[in-house]
């Protein structure tokens, strides 16, 4: 059953199932929410075409758009490593409604002992994914 305590969040999000949602990654992302302080569109729970494996099928990720321009990547990647997510993925090329947005892949395993941590991004080959580093945060214009 959805948890009715989420601040943030609605049943009738795009979570796919929202019945299969994780409560604990549930709890993460409402607190999230509260701590950047912009909205949050979901875009993908449960449903859609994933890697083999993935946490969406089992209702343990989202991915989703953070709907600012006026806040830093840095402030949306700390917070998400602060509350525990075990799996951040930034997207700089997502769009919403022709628009580019930051999309984040946020996920929760509670068996997982470290955060795995990347970027995937369009290039003129097709798509690459790369750590999160200061190297690749460099790159992007990040810091």
């Amino acid at each position: 059953m959805f948890p009715t305590t989420l601040k943030n969040f609605a049943r009738t999000e795009n979570w796919g199932d929202p019945d299969k949602m994780d409560h604990t990654l549930l709890e993460k992302l409402d607190e999230y929410r509260a701590r950047i302080g912009v909205q949050i569109y979901v875009s993908c729970g449960t449903q859609g075409v994933h890697e083999p494996h993935s946490l969406h099928y089992e209702g343990k990720a989202v991915d989703c758009l953070i709907l600012s321009r006026s806040i830093n990547v840095l402030d949306l990647l700390f917070p998400a490593l602060q509350i525990g997510f075990s799996e951040i993925g930034y997207y700089p090329d997502w769009k919403y409604y022709k628009h580019n947005f930051p999309g984040f892949h946020f996920g929760y395993n509670e068996t997982s002992t470290r955060t795995k941590l990347w970027i995937r991004e369009k290039s003129k080959t097709g798509i690459i994914q790369s750590a999160i580093n200061t190297e690749n945060l460099k790159r992007l214009g990040i810091i």
